[in-house]
């Protein structure tokens, strides 16, 4: 994949539909993960050259059945903004236009205009998510090397650091505040600034008492701050019950392998984990503790990739 951004330089700012500065940097992020990026002023070009360009641009919003007549002119005058009070946004495959934003797609019954912004910030999203496998790739080295234990943890990193970034700057939790007019929040936020804290952590603890008892149900989540945000994920779509019920798993055989306790309540909750998992154990036994890791990568593998796949789907098929 490979980007252009088109703009004219002689308009100014305030007559642009377009935030050119958030562009600018959700691009230089994609840079980062090798996402090569093209910035063009058409200020010196002709009419018939910038108009050449939107006739490319045309064909894959056909294919796609997204409008961008309406968005770059109107039906008389077609493409008179391109580029210009309307920056564009072209993304290619192998040097073909494949697509152009902004866009206006039919949703839910209407019409909605997806801007490059929203493009971009789904995209880096995405692109971030496959930070995961680096996570991954450390499990698989673990495990290679004979450290079943770490193989696990790298897994359970690798399957909390998707769940928190799905939620990041995600405003999907309402909360009531102090006034009584509900807002909403991240529910990351929400889990950073509240979890495993009292109101001496606060410098008006009147006002935190008063905010956590109009949202007691909440904080009654936080008390397992991990489920929580999983089942916010799960609430979105992200991630099935099933599914969910897997990385509880995954966290049961994590915690026990991270900081083993030998109450017999903890080793019941590790066999019942692994059992579910798909094997019997001997809890000290090196060879189970190989297969238990080799399992917990498999799973997380498949996890990662179904979770990928239905972000991916949620993004380019609203």
């Amino acid at each position: 994949m490979r980007l252009k951004l088109m703009f004219d330089s002689r308009i100014p700012t305030t007559n642009v539909r377009c935030n050119l500065q958030a562009v600018g940097r959700y691009l230089s992020r994609l840079e980062e993960y090798g996402i090569q990026h093209e910035v063009l002023d058409i200020a010196g070009m002709t009419e018939n050259e910038i108009f050449s360009i939107y006739l490319g641009a045309i064909v894959p919003s056909v294919m796609k059945k997204v409008g961008i007549r309406r968005v770059f002119g109107s039906r008389r005058q077609s493409a008179f903004l391109f580029g210009k009070q309307v920056p564009a946004l072209l993304v290619y495959e192998d040097d073909v236009v494949v697509d152009v934003y902004p866009q206006i797609r039919r949703w839910a019954g209407r019409d909605e205009e997806l801007t490059i912004e929203k493009f971009l910030e789904d995209l880096l999203k995405l692109t971030e998510l496959s930070a995961s496998e680096l996570h991954m790739k450390e499990a698989s080295r673990a495990l290679a090397e004979g450290l079943p234990r770490l193989a696990i943890l790298c897994c359970m990193f690798a399957i909390e650091a998707f769940i928190w970034r799905i939620l990041w700057g995600r405003k999907d939790l309402e909360v009531v505040w102090v006034d009584g007019k509900r807002h909403r929040i991240s529910s990351v936020d929400f889990v950073y600034t509240y979890a495993r804290k009292s109101k001496i952590d606060f410098t008006n603890e009147e006002e935190f008492e008063k905010f956590k008892s109009s949202n007691q149900k909440l904080f009654d989540k936080l008390r397992t701050p991990d489920d929580f945000l999983l089942s916010c994920v799960v609430e979105m779509g992200i991630i099935t019950g099933e599914e969910s019920r897997v990385v509880k798993d995954l966290r049961i055989v994590r915690n026990f392998c991270s900081h083993f306790n030998p109450f017999e309540a903890t080793l019941r909750r590790y066999r019942e984990a692994v059992q579910r998992l798909g094997l019997s154990i001997q809890v000290f036994d090196k060879k189970t503790e190989n297969e238990i890791a080799s399992i917990a990568l498999a799973k997380t593998k498949e996890l990662l990739s179904v979770w990928r796949s239905r972000v991916f789907s949620s993004v380019k098929e609203p």
